[in-house]
C-alpha cells in the first residue's frame, strides 16, 4: 500500500467511477454500506483543508462538502481551485468521478466511511458498525469517537476540536492500516 491511498482519502470518494477506474486497496470501508444522507438530520455546507499522513508522505487538498436531506457531494480542488474530483451519494446510489486523466487511488467507499464515521450521527453509526461486529465508544464529553473490533482492538480514533458540536479541526487516525486524516474547516454553514 502507497502514500496515494491515506492521500486519495482525501478525495472522500464513493463507488461507480464514470471516467475512471477505481484501484482497490486492501484497507476495507468499516461502515458496512453507506449512509443515507438524510440520516445526517441537517444541512451542512462546508469548505476544508485535509492533510493526509501515511507513512512519512504528507499531502493536503481543499475539500468542498455539501448534504442535503437527499444528497451528499463532496468535491476536490487543485491548489489553483480547479476541480479534481467529485463524489455524488443520492440515497444509496454512489457515483465518484475524476476530472483527470489519473485513476482514483483509493477504494471510494473507504473515504465515505471515513466521512460519514466523523460526522454522522452516532446512534446511525453505531448501528452500522454493529452489522459488522464492530462497536463504537463516544466519550463522555463527546470529543472523540472510537471503533473496537470485536476483539476490543482499536481501528479508529475521531477526535474533534474543540468539540464535536462545533468542531473547527477533526483528527482521524486509522491503526490498519495506519494513516491520519486532518481536517480544517475554513468556512462554511451547519
Amino acid at each position: 500500500m502507497n502514500w496515494r491511498f491515506a492521500i486519495g482519502l482525501l478525495a472522500i470518494l464513493a463507488a461507480g467511477c464514470a471516467h475512471s477506474t477505481v484501484v482497490h486497496t486492501p484497507a476495507q470501508p468499516l461502515l458496512p454500506y453507506p449512509l443515507s444522507p438524510v440520516t445526517l438530520g441537517h444541512d451542512l455546507s462546508l469548505s476544508q483543508t485535509v492533510t493526509g499522513e501515511y507513512s512519512d508522505q504528507t499531502r493536503t487538498m481543499r475539500i468542498e462538502l455539501e448534504v442535503t436531506s437527499t444528497r451528499l457531494v463532496v468535491v476536490g480542488l487543485s491548489s489553483f481551485g480547479i476541480p479534481v474530483f467529485s463524489l455524488e451519494l443520492v440515497g444509496d446510489h454512489v457515483e465518484a468521478t475524476s476530472t483527470g486523466s489519473e485513476e482514483l487511488s483509493l477504494d471510494p467507499y473507504q473515504a465515505l466511511s471515513d466521512i460519514q464515521l466523523a460526522y454522522w450521527p452516532a446512534e446511525a453509526v453505531r448501528v452500522a458498525l454493529a452489522s459488522k461486529g464492530l462497536r463504537l465508544n463516544v466519550d463522555a464529553t463527546d470529543s472523540s469517537r472510537r471503533v473496537y473490533s470485536s476483539d476490543d482492538l482499536l481501528m479508529v480514533e475521531i477526535t474533534y476540536y474543540p468539540s464535536a458540536s462545533t468542531p473547527q479541526e477533526i483528527l482521524i487516525q486509522h491503526f490498519d492500516p495506519t494513516y491520519k486524516l486532518r481536517v480544517t474547516t475554513i468556512g462554511g454553514e451547519d
